[in-house]
């Protein structure tokens, strides 16, 4: 699945953008609705010379309210708002699934000891170490653009609050906007553009996402 994934870094205001996330109804010819929130524990993988972190992509197994899956995507030098994203269940299939991938995409393929019922053990088989832990509270709005002819989701709208478990408790913020449906990439870059503005906030390319921001943080 290709998707286009926005994410802005908040350094300053965050309590108010967070407001304004979890509370507004309407903005300009877009309204928020559903109001989601979660709580999620990411493990992130890669190998010793850290083959996914430079490319740029990651693997990671994501619990978010009790259900665990596998996540895998690879960016694009490019363009690097695009990118390539699998999901699946944290099973046997699930688990070939991302190996042929991470054989694909990253030139991962040494041969999985698929012997071992353990699947952080048949990673381990394969070169792929956990590498950084993440704790993350998550508020989901969807956006709908509601106009005189129009009244559809376009996107969905995120605010992230997540601490680095394993590196000295350090706390980051960040505001996510994800566009799963192509059809309205005018529409959502229309609001993005009004909502950056409003918020006062800086775009960060996938390659610098809170991702690579930990695994840089590991590195020093």
């Amino acid at each position: 699945m290709k998707e286009k994934e926005h994410k802005y870094r908040l350094n300053e205001k965050t309590e108010e953008i967070k407001s304004f996330i979890l509370t507004s109804s309407d903005f300009g010819d877009y309204e928020f609705r559903k109001e989601m929130v979660f709580s999620i524990r990411d493990t992130y993988y890669d190998t010793a010379k850290l083959a996914l972190y430079n490319s740029p992509g990651y693997l990671r197994i994501r619990n978010k309210n009790g259900e665990r899956f596998f996540t895998l995507k690879k960016g694009f030098s490019e363009n690097p708002d695009e990118i390539n994203e699998i999901r699946h269940s944290l099973n046997d299939k699930g688990l070939e699934y991302v190996l042929k991938h991470l054989a694909i995409w990253f030139n991962i393929t040494q041969k999985a000891d698929f012997g071992n019922p353990n699947i952080e053990k048949v990673l381990d088989s394969v070169g792929m170490k956990p590498c950084l832990s993440i704790e993350m509270k998550r508020i989901q709005r969807d956006v709908f653009l509601t106009t005189e002819n129009l009244h559809e989701e376009i996107c969905c709208l995120r605010f992230d609050e997540f601490c680095y478990t394993d590196i000295a408790k350090t706390t980051y913020y960040e505001m996510e906007i994800i566009n799963f449906r192509r059809i309205f990439d005018d529409a959502v870059k229309k609001f993005e553009n009004e909502l950056a503005k409003k918020l006062n906030v800086s775009f960060v390319p996938f390659g610098e996402s809170k991702f690579m921001f930990g695994m840089n943080l590991a590195k020093k």
